[in-house]
């Protein structure tokens, strides 16, 4: 089904050295990056060829938990899984992550071993989201070949009644 390929993540963080200290650690896991420095840039870059999202909370103009909230209500791009990165580590603050649509929440100072293990655990939801999606695209051409071979299958039997 799904070929292999090398998954890409949209790092968000208004800080240069988070931005890279994050990017370092995605590429020892083995994942490529693409860095946005706020939120309106992450919009603007975000697409389906992206498998995940580490975000920010506190960022000037949108925060982290705005820009959740836009990514969840495309359509789109509403279903990428998005992991939360912050200092702000208060029950208050993880409800609402989890409120806006975060999938997962890891405080700052990152440990590289706890957001490796989630991060690999939302690559293989987004793996199998994007298996069930391709099922579902084979399904439909399937479903449409189908329906067009009944109906010219009734067609023909419709003729074959006039005669």
């Amino acid at each position: 089904m799904t070929t292999k390929r090398i998954r890409k993540i949209l790092i968000v963080d208004d800080e240069a050295n988070n931005r890279l200290l994050l990017k370092n650690m995605v590429k020892l896991f083995g994942y490529d990056s693409v860095l946005a420095q706020n939120a309106s840039e992450a919009l603007q870059l975000l697409d389906r060829s992206f498998d995940l999202v580490l975000v920010d909370v506190m960022m000037p103009i949108m925060d982290g938990f705005e820009l959740v909230k836009r990514i969840r209500s495309n359509p789109e791009i509403g279903e990428i899984p998005v992991i939360m990165v912050t200092t702000l580590s208060g029950k208050e603050d993880r409800l609402t992550a989890v409120e806006s649509g975060a999938n997962d929440y890891v405080t700052k100072p990152v440990d590289p071993v706890e957001l490796r293990i989630r991060i690999e655990a939302m690559i293989k939801l987004k793996t199998k989201q994007d298996e069930v999606d391709e099922y579902q695209g084979e399904l439909q051409i399937l479903v449409n070949k189908r329906t067009t071979e009944l109906r010219n299958a009734l067609r023909k039997l419709d003729r074959s009644h006039v005669e």
